[in-house]
């Protein structure tokens, strides 16, 4: 038989896609419905709707990564070619991902920009005949390498995936104008590089859990209505768990797992240690369990977060080792009191002293098992010790370190967190919830969780994403996505909200328009009066979650205070036919003002207005909080 080249090596159909998601389901046994919901929309959105910038948005540690390379792979089958993922200005962050791509077997084989420059110059590669994907830190000097040695920005075709997208991309100079005749626009260094990298063509996707500041900077003028949203897998616990939405009047009870309310301050050693004590007993008492259950132990971590700078961490790690693992490592005379203290909190949380003398007994024999991990700066960031500050090489890990480790990082076998500190200004929203850690997936761990932490600062925390479940709920079913923001609280900071085109409103929220038929009208009535969470529940029920938004209804309904009809105020059914302040079309007035100012007390406002024309309504709703809301009017330069 002859040899028939053509034959052999004919063009195959292309099945990436199928490929990984056939992976993940058979092999990895992931629920794959999540991340296939979001690729088929972005693709739509790229190649049927000619979208050239978009986000794809989720929950804090959800499983973005795995929705990456399912992208990447549905992209490539598509017929892109040329893919450049940029993540955050860390070398160990670039690499982490860039393993996790590498391993999944997509091809062409992803490199790091080091290496893709290195091909380029000793191989005179044309980059535009050769298929490639780039992972790139969001860093200066080498972006503008990768523009300056290649022909990256003369690509037609070149796909940007941003993780992290709000990070470094956004235009910080986005109010400032050049002072020449010609009133240049400015940008910021990333901002510019990313955009000259683009060129004509080329398309933008930002990858985040935190997208408030990409909208309100109107970054390379993504499409708010193109945005996808990333569900989270279902062993995920993030921000229900954690933040849970009853917490505001049930406080503690509303908690399913552990924490430790500090004073306004947790300076004070002794706090620090308590905590350090509860990592060393939950971790004992969950490893004996599995030794019993003839199942390997496993390696856990505590993060010990401080926001006094470099100093700060050392202090912390000085306290730990010098009060705790000094005495159990070198057997000093003191050991006895410190294994005292490991079963005196052991009896506090078990209350079995039994259980508790195992745990003592564990934690001596595994007393070298001790290993702290200080993450306070790049340097760090480059170590080997980092790695086992990740991914847990020893069954006590306690991770020592600041703002460098609250973005990205995803940390195997976390159990523990401390803070020490509240904030003295506003909370960024995007940092903070970045700052949620210990987010993902922790179904075997969650209700041993430990978190200790200053109450003022864990309830500002908690209205961070009270806020953030209220903004996304907006995102596609409004025209312009709200963001809410308090007096301890801010979406994002000044500088990258693009002022211009800015509007700025109360707190009183407005939903979307629906028709109004005689059911609704006299449901709506009926609970002017009495039986008003009734009335409230049935209408949502009628209305649905994307006229009546679940965050606002969830506010009412699961507080036990509006059982009482005293604290909710319906107001009746007004015309906006004949308003001299109405938007026409919109059933709203342009100066606000849709519910009445009274003195009820009442916790929670609502308000219907109708135009009889088009016998179309829409529902106002205002809260006990006063919230400042900002949204961004689209433009398309």
């Amino acid at each position: 038989m002859s040899f028939n080249l053509n034959q052999i090596i004919k063009k195959s159909e292309p099945n990436q896609y199928k490929k990984r998601i056939k992976l993940l389901k058979n092999e990895k046994g992931f629920d794959t419905s999540n991340i296939e919901e979001v690729v088929e929309e972005v693709s739509k959105n790229i190649f049927r709707e000619k979208c050239k910038a978009l986000v794809i948005y989720g929950e804090p540690q959800s499983g973005k990564t795995e929705t990456m390379i399912a992208l990447t792979a549905k992209l490539l089958d598509e017929g892109k070619k040329h893919i450049l993922l940029l993540v955050t200005d860390n070398v160990k962050l670039r690499d982490q991902n860039l393993g996790i791509f590498a391993k999944s077997r997509i091809n062409p084989t992803p490199q790091d920009n080091l290496d893709f420059l290195r091909e380029v110059k000793e191989n005179n590669l044309n980059i535009t005949k050769v298929p490639f994907i780039i992972f790139c830190k969001k860093n200066a000097s080498e972006l503008r390498k990768l523009i300056n040695d290649t022909k990256l920005a003369e690509l037609d075709d070149l796909i940007i995936i941003d993780d992290e997208a709000d990070y470094a991309t956004p235009n910080s100079k986005v109010n400032k104008k050049d002072n020449s005749n010609e009133a240049k626009e400015l940008r910021s260094v990333i901002n510019g590089l990313i955009k000259n990298i683009m060129n004509r063509n080329g398309i933008w996707i930002g990858v985040t859990a935190t997208p408030g500041r990409l909208d309100l900077n109107n970054t390379y003028a993504n499409e708010t209505n193109r945005w996808v949203y990333l569900p989270p897998h279902s062993k995920y616990y993030g921000q229900y768990h954690f933040f849970p939405a009853n917490y505001r009047k049930e406080h503690k009870k509303a908690f399913d797992y552990h924490v430790t309310f500090l004073g306004e301050s947790g300076d004070d050693p002794s706090y620090i240690k308590k905590a350090v004590y509860k990592f060393l007993v939950t971790v004992a008492k969950k490893n004996i369990e599995r030794i019993k259950n003839n199942i390997s132990e496993k390696n856990y971590s505590m993060i010990v977060h401080t926001s006094t700078g470099k100093e700060g961490h050392k202090e912390d790690f000085r306290i730990v080792n010098d009060h705790i693992f000094k005495h159990l490592k070198e057997e000093t005379e003191k050991h006895p009191k410190v294994l005292e203290e490991i079963y005196n909190t052991a009896q506090t949380k078990f209350n079995d002293s039994k259980l508790s003398e195992e745990i003592v007994k564990y934690v001596w024999d595994n007393k070298q098992q001790y290993r702290p991990v200080i993450m306070n700066s790049d340097k760090d960031m480059k170590s080997q010790n980092f790695d086992a500050g990740t991914d847990p090489q020893t069954p006590f890990t306690i991770i020592f370190g600041g703002n460098i480790i609250s973005r990205g990082l995803t940390f195997h076998g976390l159990i523990s967190m401390f803070f020490s500190r509240d904030s003295k200004h506003k909370l960024d929203s995007g940092t903070y919830i970045q700052r949620a850690r210990m987010f993902g997936n922790r179904e075997e761990i969650f209700k041993d969780f430990e978190l200790t932490i200053p109450s003022k600062l864990y309830n500002d925390w908690w209205q961070v994403f009270k806020e953030h479940r209220e903004s996304l709920a907006t995102v596609n079913n409004f025209d312009h996505p709200l963001w809410f923001s308090s007096k301890r609280t801010k979406t994002t900071q000044p500088s990258s909200i693009d002022k211009a085109n800015v509007v700025e409103q109360s707190g009183e929220i407005y939903f979307e328009k629906f028709k109004l038929t005689d059911e609704i009208k006299n449901l709506y009535l009926s609970g002017i009066k009495e039986n008003k969470l009734k009335m409230i529940k049935k209408l949502h029920s009628i209305l649905g979650e994307n006229i009546f938004l679940k965050p606002f209804y969830e506010e009412i309904i699961n507080d036990p205070d509006a059982q009482d009809d005293e604290n909710i105020y319906v107001q009746n059914i007004r015309s906006i036919d004949k308003d001299k302040f109405k938007i026409p079309g919109e059933i709203r007035r342009s100066r606000g003002g849709h519910i009445d100012g009274h003195n009820t007390g009442s916790e929670y406002w609502l308000a219907m207005f109708m135009s009889e024309e088009t016998n179309e309504a829409r529902l106002f709703y205002r809260s006990y909080f006063n919230r400042k809301i900002i949204s961004h009017i689209r433009t398309n330069n």
